[in-house]
């Protein structure tokens, strides 16, 4: 089935985890982010690009999870494009809403550390804080001017 986990080429019971863990984490997303991608769209978001994108990541890390039985590039893949998607949508869509993009953040960070270990997670935390204290300094005020008020129709 689509959906099972496929073979780990790990004896280990951490590397079994870490395994089972980015397969999970991109089914999940692999489900979720058309979903994402298709209410960005309808809401005329310009932010839908790094959904699809994202997306996009989510099937060909799954492509190498199930051939290659081993955790590794897929997980760096996951934490280097994450990174780059969470800080190219807060500090390049100021017309976007920003809400979960620090939840997606950390979500990231700690799956790096988790499963690439403490040098990568750092590396990883230092460089998404630095995104955010960018977006703060320089680009928060032009994002909050250009938002627009969301309304609820009856």
């Amino acid at each position: 089935m689509i959906f099972s986990i496929p073979k780990s080429k790990y004896s280990d019971f951490y590397d079994i985890a870490r395994f089972k863990l980015t397969w999970r984490i991109n089914i999940i997303l692999a489900l979720v982010l058309p979903l994402l991608t298709i209410t960005l769209y309808s809401l005329g978001e310009t932010s839908v690009i790094p959904a699809i994108i994202g997306l996009g990541v989510c099937v060909i890390m799954l492509v190498i999870l199930k051939f290659s039985q081993s955790y590794v590039i897929p997980t760096a893949l996951f934490s280097v494009f994450g990174t780059f998607l969470c800080q190219w949508t807060l500090n390049f869509f100021l017309q976007s809403y920003h809400f979960v993009d620090t939840m997606w953040i950390i979500i990231i960070v700690l799956f790096t550390y988790f499963t690439l270990g403490r040098i990568w997670g750092i590396i990883n935390l230092i460089f998404n804080v630095l995104g955010i204290v960018y977006y703060i300094l320089f680009n928060l005020v032009d994002s909050l001017a250009g938002l627009k008020v969301l309304q609820i129709e009856d």
